[in-house]
């Protein structure tokens, strides 16, 4: 897996990988960031030339590779959940329409010896109602079958995604020293580690 290092994509974190396109975040900063930090935001997003320490690297890669299992997972439940949505209306019309003929067909028992053959044709439509309210039912089964697998999946994969955000919280500040030393190097400006933020003093707009 090939990641791209940046400096400062957030203000509070010192180098992380992109997990979108860089202009989404240029976008994103330009339209929902306050205005008085926008330029100081977009100056301070620097690629990583050098060097990164491994264990950092592994465990962003990790981490990552999460994140899109997990993703991966709540779209197929989510695909899921609208096919069981989708089967249960389809058991619902077909249950009020095996009803209706359910009324149909008694009314027609009471008139039997005026009206038998209009008993017989509403026992056919309440039969085939029927039949088609079993068929929607057992789809409807299927489908929330299939939704709580993929929900499974969805919080296994979010179970992973969890310890391995944990994994990459513990590598970013155990090199924490070592990023700052590259940072020195290639970007040298007024990030506080102490506050892990750009919003310093040095940097001309601290909060």
């Amino acid at each position: 897996m090939k990641l791209k290092y940046y400096f400062h994509i957030h203000h509070e974190i010192l180098v992380e990988s992109l997990t979108e396109p860089l202009k989404n975040r240029i976008k994103y900063i330009k339209e929902e960031k306050p205005e008085d930090e926008i330029e100081l935001r977009l100056r301070l997003i620097k690629p990583v030339k050098g060097k990164l320490p491994s264990e950092f690297i592994k465990a962003d890669q990790t981490w990552v590779k999460a994140c899109q299992a997990r993703d991966k997972a709540s779209q197929a439940w989510d695909k899921a959940s609208q096919a069981w949505a989708k089967a249960n209306q389809a058991r619902v019309k077909a249950y009020q329409a095996s009803d209706k003929a359910c009324q149909a067909r008694d009314k027609a028992s009471q008139a039997w010896d005026k009206a038998n053959l209009v008993w017989a044709k509403a026992s056919q439509a309440s039969d085939k109602a029927s039949q088609a309210w079993d068929k929607a039912n057992q789809a409807r089964v299927k489908a929330y079958q299939a939704s709580d697998k993929a929900c499974q999946a969805r919080d296994k994969a979010s179970q992973v995604r969890y310890l391995a955000d944990r994994a990459w919280v513990k590598a970013y500040q155990d090199n924490i020293p070592a990023l700052e030393k590259l940072h020195k190097v290639e970007c040298g400006c007024g990030w506080s580690s102490e506050r892990s933020t750009i919003f310093t003093k040095v940097n001309g707009l601290e909060k």
